[in-house]
């Protein structure tokens, strides 16, 4: 797949190629970046190990097909996920109770 070049203003630190986007592992994010949450035609969004609460809506859920939010602080099952009416697969395993 060709890597496309971020939008402008996107955050420097995420790099996503065609329809994929995954944020680094590091426990470091507890909120999706609004450059990511701005996607569109995303099919595949990984943001697992991290500290994210809840996800916000946007653009990104409207094709987004498989979500990875494993190792998170997800306590409920994310509002703005009834957006996503194309998801086939959701892994929210091993979240903060």
């Amino acid at each position: 797949m060709p890597l496309s070049r971020s939008q402008p203003g996107a955050d420097r630190c995420v790099l996503y190629v065609s329809c994929f986007a995954r944020l680094p592992p590091q426990r470091r994010l507890s909120a999706l970046p609004p450059c990511v949450a701005q996607l569109d035609g995303l099919a595949l969004l990984d943001v697992g190990l991290n500290r994210l609460a809840t996800l916000p809506p946007g653009p990104y859920l409207r094709s987004l097909r498989c979500l990875v939010a494993r190792g998170n602080a997800l306590r409920t099952l994310p509002p703005a996920l009834v957006e996503a009416q194309q998801l086939e697969a959701l892994d929210l395993g091993e979240n903060e109770e």
